[in-house]
């Protein structure tokens, strides 16, 4: 089980590996046999990729002002059309997406 966990290590991100060892142990849990992912030896493996890989957190280039302005003023005049149209599902949501 460590050695597939580690062959796929610089491939994909810890949560990935993380999420296919959970169907994997889902998988061994319902039809009976033992959950060969909580062994301490695939514990520590995780944790050993965890620090050889460290995720690197993505962050969003930042929305400038006048994006920001045009984006309310969008949403504004759509729920201003929708109450025209008595549609009021869209108005709600247009108002919903300002807050």
């Amino acid at each position: 089980m460590a050695s597939s966990v580690t062959e796929y290590a610089d491939k994909h991100t810890i949560s990935t590996l993380k999420q296919r060892l959970a169907v994997l142990a889902q998988w061994h849990i319902t039809r009976g046999f033992p959950d060969p992912t909580k062994t301490p030896n695939v514990r520590q493996m995780l944790k050993g990729i965890r620090t050889l890989h460290p995720a690197q957190e993505k962050q969003a280039a930042p929305l400038f002002l006048n994006h920001l302005e045009m984006a309310v003023s969008w949403l504004e005049r759509e729920a201003s059309l929708a109450a025209e149209r008595n549609d009021y599902r869209s108005v709600m949501k247009c108002r919903r997406n300002l807050k």
